[in-house]
């Protein structure tokens, strides 16, 4: 694997190591950052949220952040992405923090230019995306004063005033995601006591206020669907073997084990089975507290090729039980795109780590 390989496979996993590439390998990495900054490169956006912010923060480290920004608002001011939850998600996040930390003017202006384009979307065409539109309304209002969030109320009631045939517990069902966030900004009494207030001159504010406290209807909940779900149940006699020998745990097992894992093919559509292999190392590491070696290779294996930071986390928390983060590995978790793992890593013991 040369170098550019290399930092494909740390930044498709989010992996805080292709910062470390970037800051010490000379490399030109432009290509792959800006397919990073381009796509979204989550393994599972529902469980860990969007990379924006961890190429955010790459494209700073490598430099020409404003030739990456200029790339990403191009991509995101087209309709071919309108409908496409994943990638206007992971676009609004990357631009939002150009606007929220840096003050970039033509970052705001790309968020609220897509967001008056989403919501003229919502008002006109039966098939437009209503996610899409709530999360752009859930970045304005997080970056915003509390005017920009009365005017977000404002367009969400005249959306509701526009569908007068949908019960307002449905409606509510809509926009719960932005509701909820607004009220952990403001808090409850704040926001119940400024609807209160602006509805009595708006027709639009009374609507939202009632249908977003509309008493929760009573439904079977339903998940996105991850990615990965339809892999996990299928019966593989080769993958339910490795799994066995990963949980029996023999050292006698170890060239088997790892001829198994090599020949894993890692990718984002897990069709090899190799995220539930991630699980079956991760449950096995919390059973099994005496010291093991293979045990240890197994877990640096997994924090090596998961491109799952949710398992990474789990991953660094056992690792860190059996003292085996080096200062190296301490050092690039710091770049995680996982935002437990960061946090973790600041405030665990050091003296729960090696030294490189």
């Amino acid at each position: 694997m040369d170098k550019k390989e290399e930092f494909k496979h740390y930044m498709l996993a989010g992996h805080g190591r292709a910062a470390m590439l970037l800051k010490n390998s000379g490399e030109n990495f432009r290509d792959v950052l800006l397919y990073g900054c381009l796509n979204d490169i989550s393994f599972d956006m529902q469980c860990e949220g969007s990379r924006g912010y961890y190429m955010y923060n790459l494209v700073w480290e490598y430099g020409e952040n404003k030739w990456f920004l200029e790339k990403a608002v191009e991509k995101f001011l087209t309709n071919d992405i309108n409908n496409d939850w994943h990638t206007i998600c992971h676009l609004c996040d990357f631009i939002r923090l150009f606007w929220e930390y840096d003050e970039d003017k033509t970052a705001r202006s790309a968020i609220e230019k897509k967001y008056c384009e989403l919501y003229s979307e919502i008002m006109t065409k039966e098939n437009a995306s209503i996610d899409c539109f709530e999360y752009l309304s859930i970045t304005l209002m997080q970056i915003g004063i509390f005017k920009i969030a009365l005017k977000i109320f404002r367009d969400i009631g005249e959306y509701f005033l526009k569908c007068e045939e949908t019960c307002d517990e449905d409606l509510k069902l809509l926009f719960g995601w932005f509701y909820d966030e607004t009220k952990e900004k403001y808090g409850e009494d704040f926001l119940k006591e400024e609807l209160e207030k602006h509805g009595k001159d708006s027709e639009e504010i009374r609507r939202f206020n009632r249908v977003l406290n509309t008493p929760d209807k009573h439904f079977e909940k339903k998940e996105r669907p991850s990615p990965t779900a339809k892999n996990l149940v299928k019966k593989d006699n080769s993958k339910y073997l490795l799994e066995t020998l990963i949980y029996n745990c023999r050292e006698s097992d170890r060239d088997i084990i790892f001829n198994h894992l090599n020949s894993l093919e890692i990718d984002i559509d897990s069709e090899s089975g190799w995220h539930s292999v991630m699980f079956k190392i991760i449950d096995t590491a919390e059973e099994i507290v005496n010291s093991n070696t293979l045990l240890n290779d197994l877990l640096m294996f997994a924090y090596e090729k998961s491109l799952c930071s949710c398992c990474r986390e789990n991953i660094v928390d056992e690792l860190a039980k059996r003292n085996l983060m080096s200062g190296d590995m301490i050092a690039e978790c710091r770049f995680d795109s996982n935002s437990e793992i960061r946090k973790k890593i600041d405030v665990l013991n050091k003296n729960s780590f090696t030294n490189s």
